[in-house]
């Protein structure tokens, strides 16, 4: 189970050592991670070049796990959000 270390060693939440990952199941999450990052970025570019200037942008991300767990979900659904706002000017 991850536990919260409050944001020492670079890292907030730590991970037993049984618990963490290969560098291939690593890899697969940058990959998701980077595929999203310019997918957004794009359409943030096109967002704004047809609105152009003016009030900030307002946005949330929204990560939500889709798996089919069958009966057996998790006591704790991935879930992440972030928000912010993009200066127009």
């Amino acid at each position: 189970m991850p536990f919260y270390n409050g944001g020492r060693e670079g890292r907030a939440w730590k991970v037993p050592e049984e618990r963490l990952m290969s560098e291939e199941n690593r890899k697969d999450i940058r990959l998701l991670l980077k595929r999203f990052g310019v997918q957004a970025d794009e359409a943030i570019v096109r967002h704004l070049a047809v609105m152009g200037d003016g009030i900030p942008l307002r946005l949330r991300c929204t990560l939500e796990d889709l798996t089919d767990y069958g009966d057996q979900p998790p006591s704790s659904p991935l879930s992440v959000v972030a928000e912010g706002e993009i200066r127009t000017e």
